[in-house]
């Protein structure tokens, strides 16, 4: 089958008067459709016309008034100042510039753009089509593979809980095992411990039974208090006095050579001689705690710092160590014990609000905590 140009129309009449005739061509002059009958008399009348085949005829430019002189058409291009132009225009101001027929550039453009239309329909279109159609084939495909792995997936999933429900069985049988064979090791030996404390029990009253007072105090001794005898506590002496400038004073730790620790009100730790001179101050956030400072065996300052949750400890050379962090226990009064040793901290918990104390055993500078 031939190719049906893009410019085919179902019948085109000749636009010569009376005539009805099919138009194969067209004069690009008069923009006129003329049959094959009236084509030779028209180029005898007008011989300088051109008549071309109907799908190459130039389109006649459109109707567009010129808005300097709107009685005028817009029939021309000047090159040299790149403006549409009307007739009077030309001939008045650009009758020495270049100029060109804007019908024949109008023509130039549509046939370009009449071969590009041309080139979609015949090649971007089906292209894209083919693509469509492609894409929609892949799309099957990706869908298809995709089940294929999803009932691979689930099968190896399958597979594997079969697998560690076995184990599971296994593990839960062995350890049935080892709970009854343990069950019956802490019984037994339950049963011993309570049998044994029975035999102690009752040994212990058999032989309390067999002992009295005068056998008692033959193996032990008598003690004997004489009710007569009355016990005074002396009199406290005032031995000296130091006055001591400062925000308030509480809670003292006596030094040797003389010298004590004091906290003030505001929460700092001062070293005073017993002339009531300022020998250091230790800055701490403890100013509504009291009894948070104390002095060890060793004649080291230890206190607590309840913003930080820690307690110090300042040795004899001045230098202040962090001795323990208490976590979420909120440090507050501390007592070093002259007679073993031990430390006492007393400290809240900032959630619950429990209590508890710790007891610390110093020996040698290590720090083991009991609570």
């Amino acid at each position: 089958m031939d190719e049906v140009p893009d410019t085919a129309q179902h019948f085109i009449e000749c636009d010569t008067a009376s005539c009805r005739n099919f138009s194969e061509f067209y004069c690009n002059t008069c923009h006129q459709r003329i049959c094959d009958h009236f084509k030779q008399s028209h180029l005898e009348q007008n011989n300088e016309h051109e008549i071309v085949l109907y799908h190459e005829r130039k389109r006649k430019l459109p109707s567009e008034k010129f808005r300097f002189h709107p009685t005028e058409d817009i029939n021309s291009y000047c090159t040299f100042c790149q403006d549409p132009l009307c007739s009077t225009c030309f001939a008045k101001d650009h009758i020495d510039h270049d100029n060109s027929d804007l019908e024949t550039i109008y023509n130039d453009i549509l046939k370009q753009c009449q071969k590009e239309v041309t080139d979609i329909w015949k090649t971007v279109i089906p292209e894209a089509k083919d693509n469509v159609k492609l894409i929609g084939e892949k799309r099957k495909n990706v869908k298809r593979e995709i089940g294929n792995f999803r009932v691979f997936m689930n099968k190896r999933a399958n597979e594997l809980k079969g697998v560690i429900d076995s184990i599971l069985i296994d593990n839960n049988k062995k350890l049935d095992e080892i709970e009854d064979f343990v069950m019956d090791e802490m019984m037994n030996q339950q049963i011993e411990t309570e049998d044994y404390i029975t035999y102690l029990e009752k040994m212990t009253s058999d032989y309390e039974c067999t002992l009295d007072k005068d056998e008692i105090a033959k193996q032990f001794g008598k003690i004997e208090l004489n009710s007569s005898e009355k016990f005074e506590i002396s009199s406290v002496t005032k031995v000296s006095e130091v006055t001591c400038h400062g925000h308030g004073i509480f809670h003292l730790s006596l030094l040797p050579e003389n010298e004590f620790w004091a906290r003030d009100s505001l929460g700092n730790l001062i070293q005073f001689d017993m002339v009531g001179n300022i020998l250091r101050k230790i800055s701490t956030s403890m100013n509504y705690i009291h009894g948070n400072h104390t002095v060890t065996t060793e004649v080291e300052l230890l206190y607590t710092d309840s913003d930080k949750n820690t307690f110090y400890r300042v040795t004899s050379d001045s230098s202040i160590n962090k001795l323990i962090e208490t976590g979420h226990w909120i440090p507050g009064a501390i007592y070093s014990s002259h007679i073993n040793g031990h430390i006492l901290v007393g400290m809240e918990r900032d959630t619950d609000n429990k209590q508890k104390n710790n007891q610390i055993q110093q020996r040698r500078k290590k720090v083991t905590g009991h609570t």
